[in-house]
């Protein structure tokens, strides 16, 4: 991971870490790492970006994970998360999934035969307390306009149509080449 001047996280050409396990292969990205004399593997509340493959007809079992807020953003193919709440969604390029995890959430991802290949970026944000309350936000993403930042997530209150909670938000723009947009600021 690469950051800039005013502290935006970006992935660099190479992975920090890669694993390849066949038909799921993921790529590490530790935005902390790219520091000078940083002990820690994050930035604040950043803590790692993991790019995510899968083939189709793949299974990723029932695992816990705890005191992380884990955003999926699917850019390309779907997955389909299950969860020991009873959730059965679908995330796709037009959904956004923010898995609270707090005091502990168990879900499985997988992908059925019939599905495209999966690209997935999950985001861990470290959230501002210990063992919060376990929760789960999917929703569509906002309309994109070209040239224009779209707000996909940020702080529990803020105008974000979904939620971490911690200080970090996550914005997008869609630019033709050569094209450019100021960096969206944010008061403090």
């Amino acid at each position: 991971m690469n950051t800039d001047a005013v502290g935006g996280v970006y992935p660099s050409d190479e992975p920090d870490h890669s694993v390849d396990q066949g038909r799921f292969r993921t790529n590490f990205y530790f935005p902390g790492r790219s520091l000078p004399d940083h002990d820690d593997h994050g930035y604040g509340p950043l803590a790692t970006v993991v790019e995510s493959f899968m083939d189709p007809e793949t299974l990723i079992p029932m695992h816990p994970h705890r005191n992380e807020e884990i955003i999926s953003w699917v850019p390309a193919g779907v997955m389909r998360h299950d969860d020991r709440e009873g959730n059965e969604l679908v995330t796709d390029a037009d959904h956004l999934l923010v898995m609270g995890a707090g005091e502990g959430f168990w879900h499985e991802e997988r992908t059925l035969a019939s599905d495209p290949s999966l690209r997935m970026l999950q985001i861990f944000v470290r959230p501002h307390s210990l063992d919060l309350p376990a929760t789960i936000q999917h929703e569509p993403l906002p309309e994109s306009v070209d040239g224009e930042w779209r707000h996909l997530f940020g702080p529990t209150g803020s105008d974000a149509p979904l939620s971490v909670r911690n200080a970090i938000h996550l914005h997008d723009a869609h630019l033709d080449s050569g094209d450019s947009v100021a960096l969206p600021t944010r008061a403090g």
